[in-house]
């Protein structure tokens, strides 16, 4: 007389472990790795921050351009390197960024040390006959402590800056922080950006 057996054999215990493996090791190949979920997450999450990191820039140096163009069209002796403009067009990028504006330093941030915009500027520093405005911005992520040693506030012709690299690594690179600069000339300006951070 035959029993009729219900119960789970060792060979259907080992297919069913061996299934169970690979579904987990595809789980986890999609997550992490190059092409992961999460990878594709961060690079995301990190590019659309820098877009409005250099939308912002941008902005502040459409703002620039349109008080030079008009300014010099309506003086023919227009400097746009002078002290005096230089203060108003700073004032300009900073306001655009959305930074408070003060009137006796070369310098604007929002969060001095530990993260967003930094604005700063310096006269015939790069190249010699122009004035420079520098858009920085760093975060934890991009670019982390802020060692700066600034002189002659009030021109901003000194300005010593130095920054570390942030903490978020993507695909083992370090995100670097984020700067472009303004460079203007006696009736023009040109946005110089760096290449973009997040591949």
């Amino acid at each position: 007389m035959k029993r009729n057996e219900r119960g789970v054999t060792l060979i259907a215990l080992v297919v069913t472990i061996v299934v169970l493996l690979i579904l987990a090791g595809t789980a986890i190949a999609m997550l992490s790795g190059d092409d992961g979920i999460m990878t594709n997450a961060q690079k995301a999450q990190a590019a659309n921050t820098e877009g409005e990191v250099r939308e912002k820039f941008s902005m502040a140096y459409n703002a620039i351009k349109t008080k030079i163009s008009v300014d010099s069209a309506i003086d023919p002796a227009y400097n746009a390197t002078s002290a005096t403009t230089i203060k108003e067009l700073f004032q300009e990028a900073v306001e655009e960024i959305g930074l408070e504006y003060d009137s006796s330093k070369a310098v604007a941030t929002d969060n001095t040390g530990s993260g967003g915009y930094t604005i700063t500027y310096a006269q015939g520093s790069d190249p010699k006959t122009s004035t420079v405005i520098y858009l920085e911005y760093r975060d934890n992520k991009f670019g982390g402590a802020k060692a700066a040693s600034l002189t002659a506030a009030t021109t901003g012709n000194a300005i010593n800056q130095t920054h570390t690299n942030g903490n978020q690594k993507i695909d083992g690179n370090q995100l670097h922080q984020i700067n472009a600069k303004i460079v203007i000339t006696t009736d023009n300006a040109e946005l110089q950006q760096e290449a973009k951070q997040v591949l």
